[in-house]
């Protein structure tokens, strides 16, 4: 069972983080919270940042209207998205608010979520979760991607950071049905997180190890001076 931790808006703590909070651990969840775990001396953003984010395997960011427009809460999800693709760590978004996809961080568009219907009543939607990061959860049968994948969550050819890519990929696919995925869409899915160097490197490295189809179409224009 790995470590959680709770990323918010300071807004929402009384209204729902908390009790939610109080409710993993009940559930037995090893989950922090920022100012709960912070005592008198220590260095708030050093502790948050190196000792809780950078040990935890679960990684639950509650979206609301309020932690959208925070810059601590997405200073916290850049460094959640590191820990994801550098250590494997899984990330939830949890949505407490009637948000619209607009609103959501383009970084975590790509990414099931979940949602509270109601932030009064939510010991069902705790369950789920403390299940998820004790690992007691069983995947539900899906539909087969349209992408050339091997085996499943296991591409020992790959490197981290393509690997991430090629998840993203598949993740499009089963999410828009699609059976041919546009660099652009994967662009907008990966913006502020991978620049295009990098995501070009790893379709490249995709391709040469089978994983995936490349085609590249050109579209010729006439060029007129004027």
């Amino acid at each position: 069972m790995g470590k959680t931790f709770i990323c918010y808006s300071h807004q929402d703590k009384e209204r729902f983080v908390q009790g939610f909070y109080k409710r993993l651990l009940e559930l037995g969840v090893d989950v922090s919270i920022d100012e709960l775990d912070i005592i008198p001396g220590d260095n708030f953003p050093r502790k948050i940042f190196e000792e809780c984010i950078d040990n935890c395997e679960n990684f639950i960011i509650i979206l609301s209207k309020n932690s959208i427009n925070s810059e601590w809460v997405n200073e916290e999800l850049d460094a959640g998205m590191v820990q994801k693709i550098e250590k494997g760590a899984r990330l939830i978004p949890i949505i407490i608010d009637d948000l619209n996809i607009d609103e959501v961080p383009n970084r975590l568009r790509h990414i099931t979520h979940h949602s509270v219907n109601d932030i009064s009543n939510y010991d069902t939607d705790a369950k789920r979760i403390a299940n998820i990061c004790l690992g007691l959860y069983e995947k539900p049968e899906v539909k087969p991607p349209k992408v050339n994948k091997s085996k499943a969550g296991n591409y020992p050819s790959l490197s981290k950071m393509d690997a991430f890519v090629f998840d993203t990929l598949v993740d499009i696919a089963m999410q828009d049905d699609e059976e041919y995925i546009g660099v652009d869409t994967l662009l907008e899915k990966l913006s502020g997180i991978l620049s295009y160097d990098e995501i070009e490197e790893s379709l490249e490295v995709l391709k040469s190890t089978i994983y995936i189809n490349i085609y590249r179409v050109v579209y010729r224009r006439n060029v007129y001076a004027v």
